[in-house]
């Protein structure tokens, strides 16, 4: 499970991504 920070990275990023480009 080498991608888990990448994994979790993404799931953030479109997560919070929404918030954070506003």
């Amino acid at each position: 499970m080498q991608m888990s920070t990448e994994n979790i990275k993404q799931v953030v990023k479109a997560k919070y991504g929404q918030f954070a480009l506003r």
